[in-house]
């Protein structure tokens, strides 16, 4: 429950309200089952749901009273990170390059989000200041990845999962979101031969079982590009001590390097081309794998005016108002 404070101005230059908040008050239910929440608005008991279903919130913009407030969160977008401190087939630059060759990222934006959903076409969302399209670099081709697990030895073995030596292509990944653009994900790199072991838990034993995690299944919003370094920060320089063969982890170092001088440069074209630049890199080398970019979409009763988000896609109420 938040209560308004009087008088306390917070507005902007970009806010129509210029003076204190018109709400009194915003109370914040927790409604865990989406069909709840979801016949919550329908009956007028609470005036706005989040997280709901892509079917959920194309009726509610069908609907007369209702329509939906939305946007592409900036930052970066949700994304597997391997971790190649672990000592896993990942440390190796060819099953790195096939699984980004192997993952449609059409198809899991759609699963996700529906038709209208657009697919991650870089490290960072289309709505964060300096980003570049880097669609070309993430294209699927199933062949080619076949083609490099091949050719490293990887064999399919009786299931269809690939082994070398005894050893099976599979990673681990422990997560507490949705499951459903991961399934995807699982999916598609069964078609070559690695089987990605999901594992659904609650946020906290998420939390406590990180350790046993291959990969790092997380996005983060925020209306600024330097979350590409911030989000490296605990990796770089920790895959660099474990001194992984140059040719199996090239350009840590200047991976690196560039995120920390992007930060620096003043001028925007300047680092929007080391932005693009790095990003290639990581992409090429496997260290991330992109998968969809998070979208904030909230169903609204019509009695609600002026709900709006801002530039991190939180939900901000300095011009909201009820109509009763």
């Amino acid at each position: 429950m938040l209560t308004k404070v009087p008088d306390y101005n917070l507005s902007t230059e970009v806010d129509s309200n210029q003076g204190a908040a018109y709400l009194d008050s915003i109370r914040f239910t927790q409604i865990d089952e989406i069909s709840v929440r979801s016949g919550s608005l329908t009956a007028g008991d609470i005036h706005a749901a989040s997280f709901l279903t892509s079917a959920e919130l194309d009726n509610f913009a069908a609907t007369p009273g209702y329509h939906v407030v939305e946007r592409t969160n900036p930052g970066t977008v949700f994304s597997l990170t391997p971790k190649l401190d672990r000592d896993t087939p990942l440390q190796e630059l060819a099953v790195r390059q096939a699984i980004q060759l192997a993952i449609d990222r059409e198809e899991v934006s759609r699963i996700t989000y529906g038709d209208d959903a657009i697919p991650a076409t870089s490290l960072l969302a289309e709505t964060t200041p300096l980003y570049t399209d880097l669609s070309d670099e993430l294209g699927l081709d199933v062949d080619a990845a076949n083609a490099l697990l091949d050719e490293a030895g990887w064999e399919p073995g009786a299931d269809g999962i690939r082994e070398r030596d005894g050893e099976r292509l599979e990673f681990t990944v422990i997560f507490w979101q949705a499951s459903d653009p991961l399934v995807a994900v699982q999916e598609q790199l069964k078609k070559i031969g690695v089987y990605l072991q999901i594992t659904q838990v609650s946020v906290s034993e998420s939390t406590a079982r990180a350790d046993q995690s291959d990969l790092q299944y997380a996005n983060v919003s925020r209306n600024e590009p330097d979350r590409l370094r911030q989000d490296f920060l605990p990796y770089l320089p920790v895959w660099i001590e474990a001194g992984i063969d140059e040719a199996e982890a090239p350009d840590l170092a200047e991976i690196q390097a560039e995120l920390d001088e992007q930060v620096g440069e003043q001028d925007p074209e300047a680092r929007q081309e080391l932005l693009a630049n790095v990003q290639t890199q990581i992409i090429d080398d496997g260290y991330r794998f992109p998968l969809y970019t998070l979208i904030s979409s909230i169903a609204v009763s019509d009695q609600v005016h002026d709900l709006k988000l801002d530039g991190t896609s939180r939900l901000t109420f300095i011009d909201t108002w009820i109509e009763q």
